[in-house]
C-alpha cells in the first residue's frame, strides 16, 4: 500500500493506493471532513461549512469515527458527535484528461443504524467499472432527526448533512478527477424516503445530479429543507425537473416486519386484532371501518385465512405492498403526471442467491423472496459479503457483474442499457412520457433475477387495491389525482 497526496481549498489529503479484484488499482480516501464537527453550540444546528482542516495535511488513508449509532454487525453502540466526513474511492490507469462519473452511496438503516463504514459499504466492484465512489456520514437518530422548534432545533438535521456532503463533492471531486456535472446520488431503504421528499432542489438541478431510488416538513426559514410534501413539491414545480431516476424494489422488501412479528410472537395477535392489518397512514378510520377494511385485507391477501407459518408468503407480499412497492408506485405515477420529462427507470430485484444476506440474517431465508437491501450486496463487499466464497463462474458473480453495470452505465450516461457501450444482453426501457393526465400510465419494470426481463404493471391488481383504498380514506392522496 504507497500513499498518495491530493491538494483541497481546505488543505491537503493523504490517501493510500490498493488494489481491485481485477489487478488493476485504485486509490482510497477515508474519512475526510466535509463540515464542522457538529459539537457543543452546535449540536442539532445545521451542519458548517468546513473552510480548513485542522492540519495543513491530514491523514485518510483510515476511516474516522461514524455518527453515534448501533451497529447491526456487533449490535455495541460505536460512533461519536464529530463524525461528519465522508469516503472517496478513484479509479486509475485512465487519461488523465478524461473524468469519471460520480456517485455518491447515501446509506440506509432506518436513519438510526449503520454508516459509510468499508467494513459495510467496500465499492470495489463498482470501481472497476471506472466511476468514483463516495460514501457519507450523516447524524443519525435523535441527534440527525430531533425535531423541537420551541427549542431552537427545526429539525432534518441529518438530511442537511447530506446535502453538505453533496455541496463538498460537488466543489471538490474535480480535484480527484471526477466530473462534477455528473453526480449520480444514489441509496436503500431510508434514504429512498429521504430523496423522495427532498425531491430535487434548485441546487441540485444545477449539479446535474441523477438519482437511483422520516423526515419532517419546517416551517419556512432560510435554513428550512423541507416546507411542504413530497407530493406538493412535485405538482408545484410541474414540468420543472428533468433529471434521470431509478426507483424500485425487492419482491421480499417486507421481510423486516415479518421478522418482528415472528420475534414478538405476534402471529396470533395479528389474528385477534385485525385492525394491526391496517396501515397507520391510511387515515383515521372508526372501529368499525377499520374491522372492515382489515377483513378486506385479508380476504385479499390471504383468501380469508387466519395468519400462520403457512401463510407467511402472503404477509411478506402485503408487508411489501404497504410498506414499499406503493410508494415507489405512487412515486413514479406523481413523476410520469406531473414531471414528463424525468426519464425514470423502474426495476423489481428478485434473485436469490448466496449473496442475499439480509434475509439469513432474519432467519427467513427459506422463503422464496430477495430480502430488503438484499440487492446492496451484489454492488458492495465488505465483511459479511467477504465471507462468501464466490466462484468467478457462478450465478452470483454474475449477477454482481451485471448489477454494477447497470448502476455505473446508469451514472454514466443517464440510461442503464445504453444504445452504445453496452455489453448486456438486454434493454431497459424507461417509462413512456406522459401527455395526458388521464392518460393511464404503463409502469415498465425491469425484473432484475436469473432471467432479466420487462414486465409492464406488475402487482397491477394490489396496486389497484390500495390505490382505491387511499382515494377513499387520505385527501392528500385524492388531490394528487392518481
Amino acid at each position: 500500500m504507497t500513499s498518495t497526496k491530493i491538494k483541497l481549498s481546505q488543505g491537503v489529503v493523504r490517501g493510500c493506493r490498493e488494489e481491485l479484484p481485477n489487478g488493476k488499482s485504485f486509490l482510497r480516501f477515508s474519512g475526510i471532513p466535509y463540515a464542522k464537527p457538529p459539537i457543543n453550540e452546535l449540536r442539532f444546528k445545521s451542519p458548517q461549512k468546513l473552510l480548513k482542516f485542522e492540519e495543513d495535511e491530514i491523514d485518510c488513508t483510515k476511516e474516522r469515527d461514524a455518527c453515534f449509532h448501533r451497529s447491526t454487525i456487533t449490535k455495541k453502540h460505536v460512533g461519536s458527535e464529530d463524525c461528519l466526513n465522508l469516503n472517496v474511492y478513484v479509479p486509475e490507469n485512465r487519461k488523465s484528461s478524461e473524468k469519471f462519473a460520480v456517485m455518491v452511496y447515501i446509506h440506509g438503516g432506518g436513519l438510526k443504524y449503520d454508516s459509510n463504514s468499508r467494513q459495510l459499504y467496500s465499492p470495489e466492484f463498482l470501481v472497476m467499472e471506472n466511476v468514483i465512489i463516495v460514501t457519507m456520514n450523516y447524524r443519525l437518530h435523535v441527534l440527525g432527526f430531533l425535531y423541537m422548534p420551541s427549542k431552537g432545533i427545526p429539525g432534518n438535521a441529518g438530511m442537511k448533512d447530506q446535502q453538505m456532503a453533496l455541496e463538498w463533492v460537488y466543489e471538490n471531486i474535480s480535484s480527484f478527477n471526477g466530473d462534477p456535472k455528473k453526480i449520480c446520488l444514489f441509496g436503500e431503504s431510508s434514504d429512498l424516503y429521504e430523496n423522495s421528499d427532498k425531491v430535487l432542489s434548485e441546487q441540485e438541478e444545477d449539479q446535474g445530479v441523477r438519482y437511483i431510488w422520516r423526515t419532517v416538513i419546517e416551517p419556512e426559514s432560510d435554513e428550512a429543507m423541507i416546507t411542504k410534501s413530497a407530493t406538493d413539491s412535485i405538482i408545484d414545480q410541474t414540468g420543472q425537473i428533468n433529471i434521470p431516476m431509478m426507483f424500485g424494489t425487492l419482491n421480499g422488501d417486507g421481510m423486516p416486519s415479518i421478522a418482528k412479528v415472528l420475534s414478538r410472537n405476534k402471529l396470533d395477535l395479528m389474528n385477534k386484532l385485525p385492525y394491526l392489518f391496517v396501515p397507520r397512514k391510511i387515515g383515521n378510520l372508526s372501529d368499525n371501518e377499520m374491522k372492515a377494511f382489515a377483513k378486506e385485507i385479508k380476504q385479499f391477501y390471504l383468501n380469508g385465512k387466519d395468519l400462520s407459518i403457512e401463510t407467511l408468503k402472503d404477509l411478506v407480499r402485503l408487508r411489501t405492498d404497504v410498506d414499499y412497492r406503493f410508494a415507489i408506485m405512487r412515486t413514479s405515477e406523481l413523476y410520469a403526471r406531473y414531471q414528463p420529462e424525468v426519464k425514470q427507470f423502474l426495476f423489481e430485484f428478485r434473485f436469490d442467491g448466496r449473496l442475499n444476506l439480509q434475509k439469513k440474517q432474519m432467519r427467513l431465508d427459506h422463503l422464496p423472496f430477495a430480502g430488503h437491501a438484499d440487492d446492496v450486496f451484489h454492488l458492495f463487499g465488505g465483511e459479511l459479503v467477504d465471507r462468501v466464497n464466490l466462484e468467478k463462474d457462478s450465478r452470483e458473480w454474475k449477477m454482481r457483474e451485471t448489477m454494477c453495470k447497470l448502476w455505473t452505465n446508469f451514472a454514466k450516461y443517464d440510461d442503464p442499457t445504453p444504445d452504445y457501450n453496452n455489453p448486456l444482453p438486454f434493454k431497459w426501457t424507461s417509462i413512456a412520457p406522459i401527455t395526458n393526465k388521464t392518460q393511464d400510465i404503463s409502469l415498465n419494470h425491469l425484473i432484475i433475477d436469473d432471467e432479466m426481463m420487462m414486465v409492464e404493471n406488475p402487482h397491477k391488481e394490489s396496486m389497484e387495491f390500495w390505490k382505491k383504498a387511499y382515494r377513499k380514506w387520505n385527501k392528500e392522496f385524492i388531490q394528487a389525482k392518481l
